[in-house]
């Protein structure tokens, strides 16, 4: 809650509304630490998964477009630095977020074999004779279709 109102007394009053009035006219910069960069490069990530289950989290650094608009006039080296890091950060994330879908995977096989197994065998032997059938019914199916596409014949 504190939190909540501190941010919102930044962005009313600024981010130095408890500083000397000297030091509130001092204007941010890309490099600063407290800057996140990834904003001024292009957008910070933590604001694009909000509400999902892969949100990072609000970001705790401070987004400014006046240091976006410094880090236009950054050397090359640094933006390239920059753009690296950022792309070395999004594989991070995507790595992460592909090994959560493996492991929902996993569950889900599990849970679903799980489930199969606690038929009675009765019901297991029939679904697995009813696959089986349907194997075999499709197996025949493709090798008819294979023939008569072999001989011309076709369906209109």
């Amino acid at each position: 809650m504190v939190d909540a109102a501190a941010s919102l007394l930044d962005e009313l009053m600024g981010r130095f509304r408890n500083e000397d009035p000297e030091k509130m006219n001092k204007k941010l910069k890309w490099n600063d630490e407290d800057v996140c960069q990834f904003y001024c490069l292009r957008f910070c990530p933590n604001d694009l998964f909000t509400n999902t289950r892969a949100d990072l989290g609000p970001c705790r650094k401070i987004h400014d477009e006046d240091a976006k608009e410094s880090f236009k006039s950054a050397a090359a080296y640094e933006k390239r630095q920059l753009e690296d890091e950022f792309i070395r950060y999004a594989g991070n994330l995507l790595r992460d977020v592909d090994r959560k879908i493996a492991k929902g995977k996993e569950r889900l096989a599990l849970a679903l074999q799980t489930e199969a197994m606690n038929l009675p065998p009765n019901l297991q032997r029939e679904s697995k004779e009813k696959v089986a059938l349907l194997t075999e019914k499709i197996n025949k199916l493709i090798s008819e279709a294979e023939e008569m596409g072999s001989e011309g014949k076709r369906q209109n």
